[in-house]
């Protein structure tokens, strides 16, 4: 009968210890609020996919947004992405690459360009531009000029 009691209060314990870890975990990134105090979509979808930690990057316009996983600058880990148009609701480029970096070019374009590992001397002349362009206008990936790859 004892033991029975230990069990209950044992499991008691534990189950109101792992309730407070989860809701203070789960506070940690607050959403953005609109004016009519709704989450917005894109927030919503982003903190579905990426849980914790979703950096938001919005163009100039404010007409779309960059909701990237993981801490701002962070090159040691993969980068998961989605691009959101905020005028049609809906997500216009979902990526997950291994070591890269995402960026706004201009209020009409990302950039994105992965990190190269180990690039022997004889390989370096053979690769392709680890950079591509998407333009949200076109909806379509494009290469770069050289001077928005420089950027």
């Amino acid at each position: 009968m004892i033991l029975w009691r230990v069990a209950l209060l044992f499991s008691l314990i534990l189950c109101i210890g792992c309730s407070t870890a989860y809701k203070q975990k789960s506070s940690k990134a607050p959403l953005v609020q609109s004016e009519d105090n709704t989450s917005q979509q894109f927030q919503i979808l982003a903190k579905q996919k990426y849980r914790d930690e979703i950096h938001y990057s919005f163009n100039s316009s404010n007409s779309a947004v960059l909701c990237i996983k993981g801490a701002k600058g962070n090159r040691e880990t993969s980068l998961s992405f989605f691009l959101y148009s905020l005028s049609d609701e809906r997500v216009l480029l979902d990526e997950v690459l291994p070591v890269a970096e995402v960026s706004w070019l201009d209020d009409e374009r990302i950039r994105v360009k992965t990190v190269p590992g180990i690039v022997r001397g004889d390989e370096a002349g053979d690769r392709q531009s680890n950079v591509y362009v998407y333009n949200i206008r076109l909806r379509s990936k494009e290469n770069p000029t050289i001077k928005d790859a420089d950027k």
